[in-house]
């Protein structure tokens, strides 16, 4: 980059630095471009040569939260490549949570309550949003491979799953198996039910130790569907 470009690249990391600050003290719904220029002792109409609009820099910051969530699941997967699937699959989930916990205001971001006034550019955030899903499908299609994924799949003629689009996973294709698929999406909306849960201190009427509590319902659930 040139100078004035690492500039540039500076101060758009600094606004989305501010950002972040006012949503963890306002809560996401709260963003405001004008807040923000004046956090920073600059004219509101300087913050648009960063941003065209202040749905420009929410997708910035879901773009942000998406690729450094993924990139903490796939790089504790790969750390554990020596393992079982089953054994990734567990360290996988674990840090999903702490992921989640040590970042509350990204995870809010995508996967919270929508921001009053934005439409998300799916086109956009759908490849990042893939990312961390594709993780855990890998690994799940990884015991499928291995005869280790049980045949649960709801035999109902009026329920289909297939793998959403933009979803790529070279090693695997064409014939990935449907009930890796479902498995994957089961395992997501449990495993993010808990973590919202706790997240809005829903948990905290079971007492004792919530960490514990989530390594038993992960462990449960690998039960389930893993031999």
């Amino acid at each position: 980059m040139s100078r004035r470009e690492q500039l540039h690249a500076n101060i758009r990391q600094e606004i989305k630095t501010v950002a972040r600050q006012h949503m963890r003290d306002q809560g996401t719904a709260e963003i405001s471009l004008n807040a923000i220029a004046k956090t920073m002792e600059i004219s509101a109409p300087a913050l648009y040569r960063y941003y065209d609009d202040r749905s420009a820099l929410i997708t910035d910051l879901i773009i942000d939260a998406y690729r450094a969530f993924a990139d903490s699941l796939e790089m504790v997967s790969k750390a554990h490549a020596d393992l079982s699937p089953r054994e990734r699959l567990l360290e996988t989930l674990l840090t999903y949570r702490e992921w989640a916990l040590a970042h509350p205001i990204d995870y809010q971001l995508i996967y919270g309550n929508p921001v009053p006034g934005y439409t998300t550019p799916t086109k956009i955030t759908a490849v990042e949003a893939w990312r961390s899903f594709k993780v855990i499908l890998e690994l799940l299609v990884e015991a499928a491979r291995e005869g280790k994924l049980k045949n649960t799949l709801i035999a109902d003629p009026a329920f289909e799953i297939t793998l959403p689009v933009g979803l790529k996973i070279p090693d695997f294709e064409p014939d990935i198996p449907t009930e890796a698929i479902y498995v994957c999406v089961v395992g997501w909306t449990r495993i993010h039910g808990l973590i919202t849960l706790e997240m809005f201190h829903h948990l905290n009427m079971i007492g004792g130790d919530i960490g514990a509590y989530f390594r038993h319902e992960v462990n449960a659930f690998l039960t389930e569907f893993l031999l």
